[in-house]
């Protein structure tokens, strides 16, 4: 009697993780796949083709998504947000996640959030919309990676309450969440950013991030121009959808007290602002030596927290500098408006494709402020900021271009309302929070998810022309004539009700 051969299989993710994944299957209980078969159509990688999305079928007995109230106690139509992590604990992903997730249970698409949580323990809690948001405990981070195997047991335990899950990448975590539970919920990946610099970690990710990205039903790219050069989305790309960063008008947050005890701190000074965590690629090394080439009645306001913050304070004291430069540390959320308000130009000297997009760039465009960017070859950034109508894009780690382009903006007062203005009108017209979850929303409707609304997304071509009407108002005639005519652009999406 002849033995029965076993079928070939291709292991998708290191010896190591399959050994780690088996013992949480030991100690769970839980039915975790740990074989990928090159022959199984639901484990497609490197095929080149998408993975058909699930049928509604399967959920004909849930209730109807407009019919169910966002709250935490409904289970079908529901969608999960999957997010390294989630506010009070902030960062682009972070952002992006909160604002997608608030959105979609604003116009009555009930949305809950997974994501790993900075302590040892698993905290379940509502957010004050009424959306569940399950913070999976975490035993530390490694390479800016929460370490969370509580995210496999989480999502193992609440999968089959969702029709579509919404992966923010890169999160190895959740990424191995999903390999490892295989829910059958359609599934929709934003990337936010390649890999840049851990490479070595790269090598074992590799596998994981091919594997989801075969089994999305859709992908997100922030913009054209990083979905374009990203090599890992390439054989991916007809599965790829451009949907622009959002954020909401927090015009009305900013303090007009706070704003100008911070002018008034720097009397007589012209403010260049410039935030973000202290990393490696964030470029304020060249904000700095920049900051020396900038006329006397200039000064750079440098806020944001990490590993680099002590470097770069040393830096400005040894160049002695800090009287020109103000490293200001973390920023409270409630403040960030009022830096913004109270600033002349917002300077973003990143300096690689890690750079994905540039949320603070939008940030500064919410309150009708210039930009002076680097012109980062394969990031959204140049295209955020567009050159000559929003603010500059000069070369990468080139002080000073960086510090001309800033004089040149900052003394012309001129030129300086005008890319105000029209800085203000691209956020009206492209980055608003309710325009990304309505181009959001028609995604998820494109791949066979059922979108009813109980309220329409609201259009902003009036908005914005009233926004450009008072952003000029006062400037010259020939001034306002040389504003760019950018087409206003509002995607409409087709709801069921």
């Amino acid at each position: 009697m002849t033995s029965r051969r076993r079928r070939p299989h291709v292991s998708c993710v290191p010896t190591y993780l399959t050994r780690w994944l088996t013992d949480c299957r030991r100690r769970h209980k839980l039915k975790i796949n740990l074989r990928f078969r090159a022959d199984n159509p639901d484990n497609a990688v490197r095929t080149g083709t998408a993975r058909k999305p699930m049928h509604a079928a399967r959920l004909a007995g849930s209730p109807d998504c407009g019919s169910v109230a966002p709250s935490v106690e409904a289970v079908g139509g529901r969608i999960l947000q999957l997010s390294k992590f989630y506010p009070p604990v902030m960062g682009g992903i972070e952002t992006v996640a909160w604002e997608v997730t608030e959105g979609l249970n604003r116009a009555g698409i009930p949305t809950d959030v997974l994501c790993s949580h900075h302590l040892p323990a698993t905290v379940v809690g509502r957010a004050p919309a009424g959306y569940r948001v399950i913070r999976a405990s975490s035993l530390g981070r490694v390479l800016s990676t929460s370490i969370a195997p509580a995210m496999v047991r989480e999502l193992h335990r609440i999968h089959d309450r969702y029709e579509l899950i919404h992966l923010h990448m890169p999160d190895p975590m959740a990424a191995l969440a999903l390999w490892a539970v295989r829910p059958r919920a359609r599934l929709v990946v934003h990337w936010h950013s390649d890999v840049v610099r851990q490479r070595l970690a790269m090598y074992a990710y590799r596998h994981l991030q091919d594997w989801v990205l075969a089994r999305a039903d859709a992908i997100v790219a922030t913009s054209e121009a990083y979905a374009d050069s990203s090599e890992a989305l390439r054989p991916w790309r007809n599965k790829v959808t451009v949907v622009p960063i959002g954020i909401s008008d927090n015009r009305n947050a900013a303090c007009d007290q706070l704003a100008a005890s911070i002018r008034a701190s720097h009397p007589g000074k012209r403010l260049v602002f410039s935030l973000g965590r202290m990393t490696h690629y964030k470029g304020f090394d060249v904000l700095v030596d920049a900051a020396s080439r900038l006329p006397d009645d200039c000064v750079v306001l440098i806020g944001g927290d990490g590993e680099l913050l002590g470097d770069l304070q040393q830096k400005v004291a040894e160049r002695g500098l800090s009287d020109r430069v103000r490293v200001l540390g973390h920023i409270l959320d409630h403040e960030l408006p009022s830096y913004y308000r109270a600033c002349d130009v917002f300077c973003m000297p990143s300096t690689v494709r890690a750079e994905a997009y540039g949320v603070a760039i939008v940030e500064a465009m919410v309150m009708g402020k210039p930009v002076v960017a680097a012109d980062i070859t394969g990031s959204g950034v140049p295209w955020v900021n567009i050159h000559g109508f929003t603010g500059l894009n000069v070369p990468v780690r080139n002080a000073p271009a960086l510090a001309e382009a800033l004089t040149r903006i900052m003394g012309d007062e001129g030129l300086r309302k005008r890319m105000g203005a029209v800085s203000r009108l691209r956020y009206v017209q492209e980055f608003r929070a309710e325009l990304m979850t309505e181009r959001m929303a028609q995604l998820y409707a494109s791949i066979g998810f059922e979108v009813n609304t109980h309220q329409p997304f609201e259009n902003t071509q009036p908005a914005a022309r009233a926004v450009l009407t008072s952003a000029v108002a006062g400037a010259p005639t020939s001034s306002v004539a040389t504003l760019p005519a950018i087409p206003l652009k509002v995607p409409s999406v087709e709801t069921a009700g």
